[in-house]
């Protein structure tokens, strides 16, 4: 047994030095010196843009059957109608009838492609909580400096924010160097 605890002791010494050798060994993949550009956008603009994703009832569930298929087709044309120029340089594809994949062709093919994720649908409000809610779910509510409502912080939210950049990218004429 002693030697076990001894052979054991010396497996986790071994790996702690090899660990701290690594750390100070290999230098940091962080970008640095990477200068930011600033970029003005309107802060109501992009509310009224989630506040709008939001009031769109795409809940989807366990069971397949219970999902609102016009929920999420009302939220397709919501975003090319809010996002027209995105719309012009993007190509979009519906995959399994009611998801979105978009591909904005990059300038130089051989580098590797890069992917932003995010999600449309959320998950039911339960009807029993609804009094506890401080705005109801799907209002979109744009109040006490927030937007209110199912899917403002998953994920909806990101979405919107993807798809504002965009916008704000392909209305200054941008081509990204790599396909996203």
């Amino acid at each position: 047994m002693k030697k076990v605890l001894l052979g054991l002791c010396a497996a986790v010494v071994v790996l702690l030095v090899v660990c701290v050798v690594n750390t100070f060994r290999k230098s940091s993949m962080q970008l640095r010196d990477v200068p930011a550009a600033t970029v003005s956008v309107d802060a109501g603009d992009v509310a009224a843009h989630l506040s709008g994703a939001l009031q769109i009832k795409t809940v989807s569930t366990q069971e397949g059957s219970a999902i609102d298929r016009n929920e999420f087709l009302r939220f397709h044309e919501y975003l090319a109608r809010t996002y027209p120029k995105a719309h012009r340089v993007l190509q979009r594809e519906r995959v399994n009838d009611l998801s979105l994949l978009y591909t904005w062709k990059g300038s130089d093919p051989s580098l590797k492609p890069m992917l932003l994720m995010a999600h449309m649908d959320v998950v039911p409000a339960d009807p029993s909580s609804l009094e506890r809610w401080t705005h109801p779910p799907f209002s979109g509510a744009i109040a006490d400096g927030f937007v209110w409502g199912r899917g403002s912080l998953d994920i909806k939210c990101c979405l919107i924010a993807i798809m504002d950049a965009v916008e704000y990218l392909a209305a200054t004429g941008f081509t990204p160097r790599r396909t996203i």
